[in-house]
């Protein structure tokens, strides 16, 4: 999957995010149809914990996922999760919700899932750091693809250190050092509708799958306006051929 869309390079993805507290599916749907290359599905609280979701909303969204033809990745949580943290209640929640999230990846048959281990930057114990990772990774069946998007300065230590190809990252804009960018492992971009655009670098289009776009506020935006902020990145984006 990740490979074969290396010859496209810079594929859009956008996020559920932008039509917050909406019908997933219906999100799903309206972002395809304002030209986005395909989907980043939330799955933070209240809307789209995957516990929460209905088993029809499930079907459903992945009736629509196979007809569309896209691809797909589904983000672990954002809100509340550190797996780092020294409170044991919230570590373990925070590993809870991410396992929700690839179960649900799984269930869709998504192309990938976006894991975000934190919310704040990598702790500087790195043992600490690996050992919940793995106790994370361990538990993915051999044939999912995960991409970690790592925070802060630690990130670079961090992919120096995990082995397995079938594990990638995620450079976030303005949280992740630059160094990441160069890595031959990044899977995608993540960029928020008012950031300023990403320094190119040389081959950056032809060697990164992906560009996941969020708004930078969740909510219930305006088509046009989500249609007019895809046309910007767009423009950007063949700026780098």
């Amino acid at each position: 999957m990740v490979e074969s869309a290396r010859r496209d390079g810079l594929r859009l993805l956008c996020s559920t995010e932008f039509f917050w507290g909406s019908d997933i599916g219906d999100a799903s749907a309206h972002l395809i149809k304002i030209g986005c290359e395909g989907l980043v599905i939330s799955t933070d609280p209240p809307h789209y914990f995957p516990s929460t979701l209905h088993r029809e909303s499930v079907r459903a969204l992945r009736d629509l996922i196979n007809s569309l033809d896209v691809v797909v990745a589904v983000r672990s949580p954002e809100t509340d999760v550190n797996i780092f943290s020294s409170n044991p209640y919230i570590s373990e929640a925070s590993i809870r919700s991410i396992e929700d999230s690839i179960n649900l990846s799984l269930s869709l048959n998504a192309d990938f899932s976006i894991i975000r281990p934190s919310n704040s930057a990598i702790p500087q114990n790195y043992g600490l750091v690996m050992s919940k990772l793995q106790r994370i990774l361990s538990g993915v069946g051999r044939n999912a693809y995960i991409a970690l998007e790592l925070i802060g300065e630690g990130a670079l230590e961090i992919s120096s250190r995990i082995r397995e190809r079938r594990i990638g990252f995620v450079y976030v804009d303005g949280r992740s050092p630059e160094g990441l960018l160069r890595s031959d492992r990044v899977v995608c971009l993540s960029i928020y509708s008012k950031s300023e655009p990403l320094r190119v670098i040389p081959g950056m289009r032809t060697s990164i799958p992906y560009l996941a776009l969020y708004p930078k506020e969740r909510g219930m935006h305006r088509a046009d306006d989500v249609k007019r902020i895809v046309l910007k990145v767009k423009s950007w984006r063949e700026s780098l051929l």
